[in-house]
Formats: structure tokens, C-alpha cells, sequence
């Protein structure tokens, strides 16, 4: 059985940072990254998503932005629940 990860990398307003992407570093799918749209914010379904990993399973992610600090963390991979937000911190 598959499952997904989904989420965004905003700024301290919530509002999408243009330019991020995010990569699964280690885990299952490592190596794949996602982009996310220049608009949207932390209350949106349209940011960063992963298809198609195995349920239940571990994955580290990470954010990059352009100005931002990189940030990682560690998920399990669901079947729907929250999104994963990002917030990194100005460089």
C-alpha cells in the first residue's frame, strides 16, 4: 500500500517563499524532489507533494530556499492528515 507527504515552505507571514524546493534525502523515493507554486500558503493543498511511497514509512526531508536557512525533518509517510509546513529562517 502507497501513500503521500504533502505540505509547503512558507515565510513568518504563511505565505509561499518563491523558489523553494524540497528533497527527500533519506528514506524511501530519496533523490526525488518537488517544487512548490510561487502563491500559496500554509492553508492550501498547492505546495510540495510525494505519490506513490511506502505507508508507514520513515523519510527525512529537506526545504531549500533562496535568502533561507535549509531545514530538515523527519516524517512518516500517511494516507491524508496535516500537511508538513516548513518555516525557515532568513539567512
Amino acid at each position: 500500500m502507497t501513500g503521500f507527504i504533502w505540505g509547503t515552505v512558507v515565510d513568518a507571514a504563511g505565505i509561499c517563499i518563491p523558489g523553494a524546493t524540497i528533497s527527500i534525502v533519506d528514506g524511501p523515493g530519496a533523490g526525488r524532489q518537488s517544487g512548490q507554486p510561487d502563491e500559496c500558503n500554509a492553508w492550501d493543498s498547492d505546495g510540495f507533494e510525494f505519490r506513490n511511497l511506502p505507508l508507514d514509512a520513515m523519510v527525512t526531508l529537506r526545504a531549500n530556499a533562496p535568502g533561507y536557512q535549509s531545514q530538515e525533518r523527519q516524517v512518516r509517510v500517511g494516507n491524508g492528515g496535516p500537511p508538513v509546513v516548513f518555516a525557515p529562517a532568513p539567512q
